[in-house]
């Protein structure tokens, strides 16, 4: 009578754990449908179809990307290839079979991408991606820079506005397709193309600045002269004050690879590298251990700090290592 009572007891148990798996699953589908998600290069829109779910995609020039969500019986959803007799749709071969996780992270809702071998490969946030590419340009540019001109020029960390062209004036940005780079337009007639300087390394953020017009054929073209270098001598961030570093929001919210292609590699170096010395990382490496000793807040106080990242710390650092992964194999 015992052992049947606990077959029974293990079979309900068996079918509840199902049932909440499944519950869970349903519960992230549906934050997921009717969203945009961006990773900074391309933004997707999501639809639900029976228990797949459509993601249809397009980047800063055409559409046509997209791939299908698949939810599987062990709770999983699975990523493949759309098929569709109208429409070829584009998949990534490093999301095939890979899987995608729904999660809320300080407040961020983000989906994970994992390949087959469980690495992270990318990362959605929920927003659309003209948005993201202005708020990343932000962060990037927010600080102040010295120019070879004898001029400082101070770029806002919350909002589009930059003082040493003029007045405190608003700037708006603008994704280019055939150039690497972004271009700002600074007041009425004034357009930039701007560009990481890739000798930029700890010391300072290096950046050139080329004065553009538009062609014949309305396209914006760099001019030859006219050219503006600036180096950054001050860092600034709206994320908490309490996080010491040049890169404090690596520690706060989950960075996209579009975000983080902004950056050198030398730049994603130390970034990297600070998240570990915010918590006490012994480095080994005189490079990074003459660098961090320089500054005040930085103090060694564990051989390896891995065991205390937070889980967006780490989620952050394969992002980098993944970008940097990218920026070597395009070079």
């Amino acid at each position: 009578m015992l052992k049947k009572k606990n077959k029974k007891m293990k079979r309900t148990i068996t079918i509840l754990v199902t049932i909440i798996a499944m519950a869970t699953v349903a519960t992230a589908q549906q934050e997921i449908v009717n969203k945009s998600w961006s990773n900074g290069d391309f933004e997707y829109h999501v639809l639900q179809e029976g228990n797949t779910l459509l993601f249809n995609g397009f980047d800063r020039h055409e559409g046509g990307f997209g791939f299908a969500l698949n939810k599987q019986a062990n709770g999983t959803s699975v990523i493949s290839e759309r098929q569709d007799e109208n429409i070829i749709f584009y998949c990534f071969e490093q999301y095939l079979g890979g899987t995608m996780e729904y999660k809320v992270l300080k407040g961020q809702e983000v989906l994970l991408i994992r390949n087959i071998k469980g690495e992270l490969v990318d990362a959605f946030v929920n927003g659309n991606l003209t948005d993201m590419l202005t708020s990343s340009v932000i962060t990037y540019l927010a600080g102040s820079y010295s120019g070879t001109d004898g001029k400082v020029y101070v770029f806002s960390a919350d909002a589009t506005r930059v003082s040493g062209f003029g007045n405190n004036e608003q700037y708006t940005v603008e994704a280019l397709y055939y150039l690497p780079g972004f271009i700002i337009s600074v007041g009425d007639n004034r357009q930039y193309l701007v560009t990481g300087d890739t000798r930029s390394d700890e010391n300072g953020i290096k950046l050139k600045l080329q004065p553009c017009e538009k062609n014949e054929d309305d396209f914006l073209e760099p001019r030859e002269t006219g050219q503006l270098e600036m180096t950054k001598i001050n860092w600034s961030s709206t994320a908490d004050k309490t996080i010491p570093g040049r890169y404090p929001y690596t520690s706060v919210r989950v960075m996209t690879h579009g975000e983080l292609k902004l950056f050198t590699s030398n730049e994603l170096d130390v970034m990297r590298n600070e998240i570990f010395a915010r918590h006490g990382h012994t480095f080994k490496t005189a490079r990074y251990r003459d660098y961090f000793n320089e500054t005040l807040w930085y103090k060694a106080t564990v051989n390896d700090a891995t065991g205390l990242l937070s889980e967006i710390e780490r989620l952050n650092i394969e992002q980098i290592v993944t970008v940097q992964n990218i920026i070597k194999n395009a070079n």
